[in-house]
């Protein structure tokens, strides 16, 4: 018989396809597990005898910095090794994690404004990136125009984020609350009776925004003749740019009596003329009381009183006195003044308005009735010796 020996030799492997692979993600798109489901499973082997087989790779486990970094919002770079079934052939799987990116931004709370009014928009917006952080990131916001009434859009940006931030502002014009008068104003509403009232041009209208403004008014003014005396007469008008109703009330004063005209009595026409007769009288004791500084004078006058005194003892037939007359009186009473009085009492004397020397003359007559009443010549002048 024939023998034959054969050698049955293992096969080898050719070659393999599909063991080394480049992944690129997004920082928070994958997980661990997520990340080796997207990772090969199988390698194609080539066989020495020409078959084909697909053999399974075995990943090693994922550190836990690697693991991090799928999530980081950072890039990330490393490689994950594994071995094709029992081939011995290595694996290699190269992953590159690229940064975070800010997805969207938190809603911004809508704002109300009166006219004019600033709104009070936030400095910084909640920003979501595409690993699940959620941060606070500054915002700059456009400008606001609140000039009218309305719904309006404010954008804002943010460094980073491809889409505009937007507020929503609801402008709303104020209402007006109230209109009255000042205070000052309303204490000065009072005229004359018959005479119509200077009511102002404006009045105070307070705003629902806390605001107040001045606002012409147009009165509705009665006629003259309804401001009757001592009457309040009330007035209504009308706030031009509300249309507000305002109400004053004005104060029609009482009418002054008129005092009678005064007429001098009787009485009063007997007392000034019993009063002009003793000026004169009263002019001489005036005058010999403001010279007491002439001795001979004075000594003069007692000797004619002495004189007097003696002629009274005899009786003797006397001439029928001239009636005095008030010329006389002042003629006597000015020779008087210029022999005993000093130039600047005549001076005085002479700017007086006759009141007032009336009232001197009875003033001084009464001192003098009183003076006769006393002892004859307590008071005389001392004589010469």
């Amino acid at each position: 018989p024939v023998m034959a020996q054969v050698t049955v030799k293992p096969l080898e492997v050719a070659s393999v396809e599909g063991q080394d692979v480049e992944l690129d993600i997004a920082s928070g798109e994958m997980n661990a597990d997520t990340l080796f489901a997207a990772l090969p499973a199988t390698a194609s082997v080539s066989w020495s005898d020409g078959s084909v087989t697909e053999e399974p790779i075995a990943w090693s486990a994922l550190p836990g910095e690697q693991e991090a970094a799928l999530s980081s919002r950072g890039a990330a770079a490393f490689t994950l090794s594994g071995v094709v079934g029992e081939t011995g052939v290595a694996a290699s799987a190269k992953i590159k994690v690229e940064a975070a990116t800010m997805v969207s931004a938190e809603a911004v709370p809508a704002q109300q404004v009166w006219v004019g009014g600033a709104p009070e928009l936030p400095g910084t917006v909640a920003v979501t990136w595409s690993n699940g952080d959620v941060t606070d990131e500054p915002v700059s916001w456009g400008a606001a125009d609140t000039s009218q009434p309305g719904a309006l859009g404010v954008q804002g940006a943010v460094e980073g984020l491809a889409d505009p931030v937007v507020a929503t502002v609801d402008v709303k014009a104020p209402e007006a609350v109230s209109a009255e008068l000042s205070d000052v104003e309303a204490q000065t509403l009072e005229v004359e009776p018959g005479a119509v009232p200077d009511l102002p041009a404006t009045v105070q209208v307070s705003w629902s925004d806390g605001q107040t403004s001045e606002e012409s008014v147009v009165w509705d003014v009665p006629s003259a003749e309804e401001f009757v005396a001592g009457t309040d007469v009330k007035i209504s008008g009308e706030v031009e740019t509300t249309q507000q109703s305002v109400e004053v009330t004005v104060h029609v004063k009482d009418e002054e009596s008129v005092p009678a005209p005064q007429t001098e009595s009787d009485s009063d026409k007997d007392a000034a003329t019993a009063t002009d007769t003793k000026a004169g009288e009263g002019d001489a004791e005036s005058q010999t009381a403001a010279s007491p500084t002439k001795p001979d004078a004075a000594a003069e006058q007692s000797g004619k009183d002495d004189k007097t005194d003696q002629a009274a003892t005899v009786p003797q037939p006397q001439p029928a006195a001239p009636e005095k007359s008030h010329a006389t009186d002042v003629t006597s009473s000015g020779e008087r003044q210029q022999a005993g009085l000093p130039a600047w009492v005549i001076a005085t004397l002479a700017g007086l308005g006759a009141a007032f020397v009336a009232a001197v003359a009875f003033v001084v007559s009464k001192r003098r009735r009183a003076e006769d009443d006393e002892p004859i010549g307590k008071h005389a002048a001392p004589k010469n010796k």
